[in-house]
């Protein structure tokens, strides 16, 4: 649902990114492009962020079953899920999270904000 959110359209006369930054910090996880943000609650045991192309994430997430715990682990070079990994891109060991980002007090809900369409 996270990316799906990032990846709708952005306003007219805009284009979709095909990178997004997926971040973990402060029990979140992040992902975000350009133009929009969404997040969910996760553990995070060590924060950390990076940038990779959003269909290809798209389609390694679908390949889990949809009520599967899914570890994603990622370091300097490679993200890793589960049996799956692959390169990446800009990694940050420290990210910080987004800094306008509504956070909507439903526990265990998606939360999600920019625009999207």
């Amino acid at each position: 649902m996270l990316l799906r959110h990032v990846g709708g359209k952005p306003t007219i006369g805009k284009r979709a990114d095909r990178d997004v930054k997926v971040s973990a910090a402060g029990g979140r996880l992040f992902v975000g492009n350009s133009y929009a943000t969404a997040a969910c609650d996760a553990v995070v045991l060590e924060p950390g962020a990076f940038w990779i192309q959003r269909t290809f994430l798209e389609k390694v997430l679908r390949s889990f079953h949809g009520k599967e715990i899914i570890v994603l682990e990622a370091d300097s070079k490679r993200l890793t899920l589960g049996r799956f990994s692959c390169g990446i891109l800009n990694y940050e060991p420290a990210p910080e999270p987004p800094a306008a980002f509504e956070f909507v007090a439903t526990p265990g809900a998606v939360r999600l904000s920019g625009e999207s369409g």
